[in-house]
C-alpha cells in the first residue's frame, strides 16, 4: 500500500522550503554587506644608489639620478604608501626623494607624487592609471643601500559573489511559497 501525504502537509513542506530559501538568501546578502576582499601585499625592496637608472638636470632640484624601484599594478581607489626609515635618510646625505608616476595603457608617464622618507598615494578618478612606477631620486651618487617597504591596500566591497547567491535563493524561495498557497 502507498501512502498518500495529505495537502495541508505538501503545503507545510513546500512553505518550510520556501522559507529555509529565504532565510539562507537573507543570510548571504548579509555576507555580501560585510565581507570585503580586501587584501594587503608588502614588497620589501633594496635599491643602491651606485647604479642610476637616469640622469637628468631637474629645474628645481638641479643635477638628479633616478632608481627604478618597482612597477605597481593598482585598480581605482587603492591605496598604496612607500617609505624607509628615517635613520636611513640622515645617513644618506643629500635630497633623496620617493617619486611616484602613473603610466596609462598607451605607455605615457605622468609624475603625480614626490616626498621624502614617506608617501601615501590613492589612485582616486580622474587619473585612474592602471600601473604606477616608483623611483628614487637622489642629487648625488654614493654607494649605499636603501631599504624601501612598499605597502598595497586593495578593497573590493561589496562582495558581489555572495550579493548573486542571495538573489537566486531569494528567487527560488517564491517557488515553494507560491506552490504553498495553492
Amino acid at each position: 500500500m502507498s501512502q498518500q501525504i495529505s495537502p495541508s502537509r505538501l503545503r507545510k513542506g513546500f512553505l518550510v522550503v520556501g522559507l529555509v530559501l529565504l532565510i539562507l538568501s537573507f543570510f548571504f546578502f548579509y555576507l555580501a554587506s560585510r565581507v570585503n576582499w580586501g587584501y594587503v601585499t608588502t614588497h620589501d625592496d633594496a635599491v643602491n644608489l651606485f647604479y642610476p637608472s637616469r640622469i637628468y638636470q631637474d629645474p628645481q632640484w638641479g643635477q638628479s639620478y633616478e632608481y627604478y624601484v618597482r612597477r605597481l599594478d593598482i585598480q581605482p581607489n587603492d591605496y598604496f604608501t612607500v617609505s624607509y626609515p628615517e635613520s636611513q635618510y640622515s645617513q644618506i646625505g643629500g635630497t633623496i626623494r620617493i617619486v611616484l608616476r602613473g603610466i596609462t595603457a598607451d605607455a605615457n608617464e605622468t609624475t603625480l607624487a614626490f616626498n621624502g622618507f614617506f608617501m601615501y598615494y590613492t589612485n582616486n578618478p580622474p587619473y585612474d592609471f592602471p600601473f604606477f612606477d616608483v623611483y628614487l631620486v637622489a642629487s648625488n651618487i654614493q654607494n649605499v643601500t636603501v631599504s624601501l617597504t612598499t605597502e598595497l591596500d586593495h578593497y573590493e566591497t561589496p562582495q558581489w559573489a555572495f550579493f548573486g547567491i542571495g538573489i537566486v535563493f531569494s528567487s527560488l524561495a517564491m517557488i515553494p511559497i507560491f506552490k504553498s498557497k495553492r
